[in-house]
């Protein structure tokens, strides 16, 4: 196996199964060939925990991805023709023997051109301070002693209109600071790491992420309630029983309850904060209208009626 392969995998599997780093299957992973050559990185839609030697990645040609940041019919097009087009431009770019519907990173341009190793994630203590209202102002307060300070860049789409305005911006960097950025902040879409080995930008990815999450205020548990065992039996009993009449499946059903949890719930403002999602892992697995934006007016004749309802109405919409 490639050794950069090799490191991809082993990279993805550290950071896909350490819940400090990734909740769901956010974020991506890239690796360079030591030729130069190539670029390996992890599959649209792909669990970074899941990747092995055989599932999970594809393998790009260089110059062809970094060739779509400087196609000057992209810049003429609007928003949706640009996307659809780089799409198709980074299938074509790729290089191996991998399933043809697994699709490389619709970001692969913009790791193309960073450094050797790229991680991009969507930690929790990350996206707090990113997404707050005065959470550039607090990054930079908290790194401004760094020799290479991080990039900090607002927000904008993901994507074609990211990797430009992320290429314009290293050129400013390098100008100033005489060399690439090892640290991007994107408000509102994680973090970027960027290093020549793998050990280096995971040492630089927890530093980074140590230093946002202390700069967290701790919060003070109240004391846990205790919910009646047949309560929990009769909720799990009704979710078994609308995913089964809408899939024909059974499946497992588990309750789980801590102190963090029960903290949020008694919060006056829990409803309010349920419908904002903090990081983009929470937009693309915990949102959607049959959760968030629930609006039909139905009766509330018990939580375990309510809740088979909802469960019947997001298996319809393929939520869950």
């Amino acid at each position: 196996m490639d050794t950069a392969l090799n490191e991809l995998i082993a990279l993805s599997q550290k950071v896909g199964n350490d819940l400090n780093m990734v909740r769901g299957s956010g974020g991506n992973i890239s690796v360079k060939s030591d030729d130069g050559q190539y670029m390996y990185i992890k599959a649209s839609g792909v669990a970074l925990k899941d990747l092995r030697e055989d599932f999970g990645w594809r393998r790009l040609q260089l110059d062809l991805v970094r060739s779509i940041l400087t196609d000057k019919r992209l810049m003429a097009m609007n928003t949706l023709e640009q996307e659809e087009e780089v799409y198709k431009n980074l299938i074509l770019s790729c290089r191996d023997e991998m399933p043809l519907d697994w699709a490389p990173s619709i970001e692969s341009h913009l790791h193309a051109f960073l450094g050797n190793v790229v991680i991009h994630l969507h930690p929790l203590a990350v996206c707090s301070l990113g997404n707050a209202r005065n959470g550039t102002t607090i990054i930079k307060k908290l790194f401004k002693d760094n020799k290479k300070p991080p990039l900090i860049l607002g927000y904008c789409n993901p994507g074609y209109t990211f990797a430009r305005k992320l290429a314009g911006a290293i050129q400013t960097y390098q100008k100033q600071y005489g060399g690439m950025p090892e640290v991007v902040f994107h408000e509102k879409h994680g973090i970027f790491v960027s290093a020549d080995s793998g050990n280096i930008a995971l040492n630089l990815l927890r530093k980074a992420v140590k230093v946002c999450d202390g700069a967290l205020p701790k919060l003070l548990f109240k004391a846990t309630r205790i919910v009646e065992e047949t309560t929990v039996n009769d909720i799990k009993l009704a979710i078994r029983r609308a995913y089964f009449e809408v899939t024909g499946n059974y499946v497992p059903v588990t309750y789980h309850h801590n102190e963090l949890i029960d903290t949020f719930c008694r919060r006056q403002d829990g409803k309010a904060l349920m419908r904002l999602p903090l990081a983009p892992d929470e937009i693309a697995y915990a949102d959607g209208p049959g959760i968030m934006g629930v609006t039909k007016k139905i009766p509330l004749r018990s939580r375990s009626n309510w809740l088979h309802w909802l469960i019947k109405d997001l298996c319809r919409q393929r939520l869950i």
